[in-house]
């Protein structure tokens, strides 16, 4: 992330005369999120997200078993937070605090809990049994009817384009933040429980595995990339769908296929024994 930053800094500094200081925030402690508005780079927040997410999870949620009552609360606190937020105007905030992300954050939780349980069974131990087939089918068509559900809401209501977060109208300011709140936690909740229907089901394919294993790098490195590469591509390539493949080859594949380079040559693995070992005193 550092090496994204200095390297924009640079690139600004020729192009522009600006060596896009913001983009350093997120390095120290996620401070960031006290500005209200993303770094230059808008993918860097991610760094101090993660920050305050290891932290939270070191300090509180390795300790909270994702039940009923759990996801009550980190609901209620995810659309209050939101909420107080939106209401003060301070929607960058909001959507980099690491309370956006709660109810997806305990969702995976689950999910994983859910799984070692279901390993840890032994083989005779009856269990509910379900198609995997037929979950990813009705998460599929669940997925199609909240889009174009979503789709008319917006339209119908005249929900604004207000970036990051729009604005659902009410009959006061709070009403307006609070209904907005609520929608955008719905949508996280829904759209992360139905795509993971939908991909539960699929083969583990290698091309699929390759490139998840290398998001880090491409979340970091895509911005500063299409800085660079976009006007020359905008300039050659007409818009459309070879654009668009153009651009999905370039900021995703290529990019996950530099990362594996990446990793070949530094070897991260020593690296991090070594760190934990001299913090923590072992090496595991």
């Amino acid at each position: 992330g550092l090496t994204v930053a200095m390297f924009l800094s640079v690139v600004k500094l020729i192009t522009v005369g600006d060596p896009n200081e913001s983009n350093y925030l997120p390095f120290f402690f996620g401070l960031n999120v006290l500005a209200n508005d993303f770094p230059a780079n808008p993918t860097t927040w991610y760094v101090g997200c993660y920050i305050h997410l290891l932290v939270a999870w070191a300090v509180i949620f390795r300790r909270m078993r994702p039940n009923f009552s759990t996801f009550i609360a980190i609901i209620a606190v995810e659309v209050l937070t939101r909420t107080v937020l939106l209401v003060a105007g301070r929607d960058y905030t909001a959507y980099m605090l690491i309370t956006n992300w709660l109810l997806v954050f305990f969702l995976g939780k689950s999910v994983c809990r859910h799984h070692l349980e279901r390993r840890q069974q032994k083989p005779a131990t009856p269990g509910p049994s379900y198609s995997k087939a037929k979950i990813a089918s009705l998460s599929t068509l669940g997925l199609v009817c909240v889009a174009f559900l979503w789709t008319y809401i917006v339209w119908h209501f005249g929900i604004t384009t207000h970036n990051p977060f729009g604005r659902i109208p009410a009959s006061s300011d709070f009403l307006t933040a609070f209904a907005t709140a609520c929608s955008v936690t719905a949508l996280y909740g829904i759209y992360t429980l139905g795509v993971y229907g939908v991909t539960q089901a699929l083969p583990r394919l290698p091309a699929i595995h390759f490139l998840a294993q290398h998001t880090l790098f491409v979340f970091l490195a895509h911005m500063p990339l299409i800085y660079w590469l976009s006007p020359w591509l905008y300039q050659y390539v007409l818009q459309g769908w070879g654009r668009v493949l153009c651009t999905q080859l370039l900021y995703f594949v290529v990019l996950a296929i530099l990362s594996s380079i990446l990793l070949r040559l530094i070897k991260l693995q020593p690296i991090k024994a070594a760190l934990s070992a001299r913090l923590f005193g072992h090496s595991n």
